[in-house]
């Protein structure tokens, strides 16, 4: 199954929150026991972009996966967000089942709001 679309919002500064449910062609969550998520944020796609990801994020340092529920939850700190001065980006989002399949399940476009107020 192709990776669903949806795009990103960010604001500079701010906590970005997104939960979302990973669910087979029937709507039944998908049970994340076990598995392993990866996203990563940059200016352009990976074949074309030779620097390093604007934001690199796993499930141990960001996302959260639900198990049976078959929620991903991702969260990017504002120590994350700060330093963006880019305006626009790509992501995906790919989880890897236990069994070693990987699945890019999410990708898109990212929106980045500069801040104005400095912490």
């Amino acid at each position: 199954m192709p990776a669903a679309q949806y795009n990103l919002a960010l604001e500079q500064g701010a906590t970005f929150r997104l939960t979302i449910t990973w669910t087979d062609n029937a709507s039944a969550p998908i049970d994340l026991t076990g598995a392993h998520a990866h996203m990563q944020i940059r200016t352009q796609h990976a074949n074309t972009d030779t620097g390093s990801p604007l934001i690199d994020i796993d499930d141990t340092s960001g996302i959260t996966l639900g198990g049976p529920a078959g929620t991903i939850e991702i969260l990017i700190d504002e120590t994350l967000t700060a330093p963006l001065t880019v305006s626009n980006a790509l992501y995906d989002l790919y989880i890897t089942m236990p069994n070693g399949d990987r699945d890019r399940i999410l990708e898109g476009s990212v929106t980045i709001d500069p801040q104005v107020t400095v912490a």
